[in-house]
């Protein structure tokens, strides 16, 4: 599973929404559901969140159990590295620019040139796909994001 940081202590991972370490609401097809009502940062970063992806919020009435609170809500101790494939912040922010008017956090990184993502992050993310059984190498992936970027150069002539 791929983890992208979009805020300082919020984070994607696959449809996961992350603050902190609580799992605080879902990316669903047509909407992102939240599962309650959260602090004043978090409500905020959910919203910019939705704005980008170009989504509604569906808040659920009906309260979520938490096992997974902890003193991360506080300050204490280090969030990242909780979360598995957790990306660095250039990558991240490459991948999340990517992902702006659609959801798909996989074909997000597909459309970002591979040369914007560290060598690390760049290796996890194939590594991921393979493991969901999408064979993805270097080459095959920077052809893809070519031809979308071309395809969006097209798009904004005509």
């Amino acid at each position: 599973m791929i983890t992208i940081r979009i805020k300082t202590n919020f984070y994607l991972s696959g449809k996961k929404i992350i603050s902190y370490s609580t799992h605080v609401g879902n990316i669903e097809e047509k909407s992102i559901t939240v599962f309650g009502k959260y602090s004043r940062t978090t409500s905020k970063h959910l919203y910019s969140l939705a704005s980008h992806l170009g989504l509604p919020i569906n808040l659920l009435t009906e309260k979520k159990l938490i096992s997974d609170w902890n003193l991360y809500q506080a300050g204490v101790g280090e969030v990242g590295k909780d979360l598995p494939g957790l990306l660095g912040n250039r990558s991240s922010e490459a991948i999340y620019s990517a992902m702006r008017g659609q959801p798909n956090q996989e074909l997000a990184i597909l459309q970002t040139d591979p040369a914007k993502i560290k060598k690390e992050d760049r290796e996890a993310i194939i590594q991921s796909f393979r493991k969901k059984g999408k064979d993805l190498d270097l080459n095959e992936w920077a052809r893809f994001a070519a031809s979308f970027q071309n395809f969006q150069r097209i798009k904004e002539v005509f």
